[in-house]
């Protein structure tokens, strides 16, 4: 992201991404940015809003919605 040309990181495959999905990250009037992650056992994907993919997940693809597994 960029505030006035400064660019702050959101997330990187340093900080427990193995990659990163091919829609392009949202980012609200708040500043809040939401994107599409793959964790580093590339089975497991979601929409995370930080650098920690543990802290930061919103769902994932391990989660339960309603008691049934997500496909």
């Amino acid at each position: 992201t960029s505030n006035r040309g400064v660019l702050s990181i959101i997330a990187d495959t340093l900080s427990g991404y193995g990659a990163f999905g091919f829609y392009a990250p949202s980012i609200n009037t708040r500043g809040q940015v939401a994107f599409e992650g793959l964790l580093p056992d590339f089975t497991t994907d979601g929409v995370f809003t930080g650098p920690d993919p543990k802290k930061n997940a919103v769902i994932t693809s391990s989660d339960k919605l309603g008691g049934a597994p997500i496909d």
